[in-house]
């Protein structure tokens, strides 16, 4: 990944390393699902493929199924390559490429499904903290991570209170995704002061018992 410019801000490298982690992401699984409905070596190992029949979504021409995991590989490589060249529309069309082949076994049971919105981001996030270390320093990155753990922390005790009002519930959650955006782009202090707000709500119910039934 091209190093941060003086003239690049935090908030687009952020967003660019999360774009590309996105794209990198779906090619994984995509490729690795591919690979994986071709029979290895040539013999006759692995999955057979839709109705049994191995070469079938291998490609146009009676296409084997060691050309098929080459091409598939060539596609997932060609897709990296492009992200490496900040290409993202490029990697974009390749893992496009990528899922329409996957179409053909739509009704596979190891298809892999659309994941849910938090799914998808917890999948990616991991992706985008490795491009970051590109462009973040070492007590950037140890910072995030601090927040980041003390915001799950924080937020499965709020969770857990039986007690919330109304209010303090739509301040929590509202709260909690702008930790998480901040953490996301990049900004160490602002995720400081929303993680202050969110434990003055979780010190307003240190101790207090649930309400009788």
């Amino acid at each position: 990944m091209r190093e941060a410019g003086p003239r690049v801000s935090l908030c687009a490298e952020m967003d660019e390393a999360w774009q590309k982690s996105e794209v990198l992401q779906h090619v994984d699984v995509l490729e690795g699902f591919l690979v994986s409905r071709y029979p290895g070596g040539g013999d006759g190992d692995g999955d057979t493929g839709r109705d049994g029949d191995a070469r079938e979504g291998a490609g146009d021409g009676g296409e084997s199924a060691a050309a098929a995991r080459r091409r598939v590989a060539d596609t997932a490589a060609s897709a990296r390559r492009a992200l490496e060249g900040g290409d993202l529309d490029e990697a974009r069309r390749r893992a496009d490429d990528l899922a329409h082949e996957a179409e053909a076994w739509a009704g596979h049971p190891h298809f892999p499904p659309a994941p849910s919105h938090y799914d998808a981001d917890a999948r990616v996030h991991d992706y985008a903290k490795d491009l970051a270390r590109g462009f973040l320093s070492s007590k950037h990155r140890d910072d995030l991570a601090t927040i980041r753990l003390s915001l799950t922390v924080c937020r499965s005790r709020i969770i857990r209170l039986c007690h919330l009002t109304a209010r303090d519930r739509q301040d929590f959650h509202y709260i909690c995704g702008r930790i998480s955006m901040c953490l996301d782009l990049g900004h160490v202090e602002t995720a400081r002061r929303e993680l202050a707000r969110l434990r003055e709500i979780d010190e307003r119910y240190r101790g207090m018992p649930c309400p009788a039934a």
